[in-house]
């Protein structure tokens, strides 16, 4: 059983690998406004599914540490801490993306009922459950993972209930189960909306993917290995270079594998490397600045979208602006900037709130 001294050792030791993912996300989008996610090789081409799988093997690893020692875990209370932590970010961003979506209203792109049905959606973080992109990625576009994440968190709690009374043989033989099917029907659909959905958007999928990283977890905890640290440190780079390679030959893949499942293996690998702590590359993710980023990196995440798009109206209607490196690099600068500093302006009012 752990004692909250050492969950909080190996929460903080993962956090600087959580602001990493959120990089691959963050240059995901930004690069795509701009024009330049053709950028060393493509990578960024699929950097943001790189991310968005790394943060669900990542939540669902933590998650599966939080739950030793603890039968207090109930569904309605995941789903209240749920709607508490999450919901009223959700909802100002909302607010914030209704001028763009009444703009294609008025421009004759979609027409009012349509706009109504994706509000309701959004309010109600149903929307992933519709398979047209233009639903489920409206308003603000990274609210999706929310969406999911909610559903996620409904069935979280009973699964592990199972799972952590299960040896890590037993643990094992789930996690292979779960990584074939992922491939086999990543392998077997053929590619289409409604794949890029089901494989990369919908709850079902990515629940395999966040029970994934539980898996790994329970694994973790119980098959503690004693090894040298040099061999810690090239097991580390190992895996960590495998997963920086995959986004390089992503394009010579199916490419329904490159959604998630061509992550997990190494994904769920990496973390178990870096929960310790005692290697080169969880030695960097641990230094202090690395941490306070990944503490607010779900903030981070979900205000990225709203400052790159409303700064993004200012920007190319500026004059003296070009289409250089050294511009586009000023403004992957300042959307970062004003991102971080909303992100801990909210964080301090929500800590002041909480304090008063």
């Amino acid at each position: 059983m752990l004692t909250d001294i050492q969950r909080k050792k190996y929460y903080n030791s993962l956090q600087g690998l959580r602001f990493v993912l959120f990089l691959n996300v963050f240059l995901f989008h930004i690069l795509g406004i701009i024009g330049k996610r053709t950028l060393f090789g493509k990578w960024f081409e699929y950097s943001g599914r790189l991310g968005v799988s790394g943060f669900l093997a990542l939540s669902g690893f933590l998650f599966a540490i939080s739950t030793l020692g603890r039968n207090d875990l109930s569904v309605s209370y995941s789903i209240k801490r749920y709607i508490k932590k999450y919901y009223p970010y959700h909802f100002l961003l909302f607010i914030s993306f209704i001028p763009f979506e009444l703009l294609s209203v008025f421009e004759g792109n979609q027409n009012l009922g349509r706009f109504l049905a994706k509000a309701v959606l959004q309010i109600t973080l149903t929307q992933t459950m519709v398979p047209i992109s233009d639903i489920y990625l409206s308003f603000n576009n990274v609210s999706w993972y929310l969406s999911t994440l909610l559903l996620i968190s409904i069935f979280a709690i009973p699964l592990a209930g199972v799972l952590k009374k299960q040896n890590a043989k037993t643990i094992s033989i789930v996690l292979l189960l779960l990584l074939v099917f992922e491939y086999a029907i990543s392998l077997i659909l053929p590619n289409s909306e409604f794949a890029t959905w089901l494989l990369y958007i919908s709850f079902p999928i990515r629940l395999i993917d966040y029970v994934i990283g539980m898996c790994f977890g329970y694994i973790y905890l119980e098959k503690r290995i004693t090894i040298e640290n040099a061999r810690k440190n090239l097991i580390v780079i190992a895996v960590f270079s495998g997963l920086v390679i995959i986004p390089f030959i992503n394009s010579y893949l199916p490419q329904n594998l490159t959604y998630g499942a061509i992550y997990n293996p190494l994904m769920g690998l990496l973390i178990m490397c870096l929960a310790d702590g005692e290697n080169i590359l969880s030695a960097f993710l641990s230094k202090p600045f690395m941490i306070k980023l990944g503490n607010i990196s779900f903030l981070l995440y979900i205000f990225h979208y709203a400052v790159m798009r409303y700064l993004w109206i200012i920007w190319k209607n500026l004059s003296f602006v070009t289409d250089s490196w050294i511009w586009n690099s000023v403004f992957i600068l300042l959307v970062f900037i004003i991102t971080y500093a909303v992100s801990k302006c909210v964080l301090l009012v929500k800590e002041r709130n909480q304090n008063g």
